[in-house]
């Protein structure tokens, strides 16, 4: 049981081919959604989202979700706006820890 829990606070529980992320698509386009302790993709996901959503789950835990979801709604508001991620570091850092640095 507590393999398990360790489990599921590290690497969340996937679930794929959910409605979830097309419920959510309402306002803006969503492959997949985070919410801890749970990834829901649209299909069935890759390796490449389902990094960036456990990134999302590490930060909700770091931010004890109500913090992230503080974050997340500033960032519907900016987007909605046009003016995408400006000031939110949080919701861009899975994108910056998914591209290779320069050289």
């Amino acid at each position: 049981m507590k393999e398990l829990l360790l489990k599921i606070w590290n690497d969340g529980i996937i679930v794929t081919n959910s409605f979830i992320p097309r419920y959510t698509s309402w306002f803006i386009s969503v492959y997949a959604i985070t919410l801890w302790p749970f990834v829901f993709i649209k299909d069935e996901g890759n390796d490449q989202t389902i990094r960036h959503e456990k990134i999302h789950l590490r930060q909700q835990r770091e931010l004890l979700l109500v913090g992230f979801l503080g974050f997340y709604i500033l960032y519907v508001c900016f987007l909605l706006e046009g003016n995408g991620m400006v000031g939110l570091g949080t919701l861009a850092e899975p994108y910056q820890v998914e591209q290779p640095e320069a050289d």
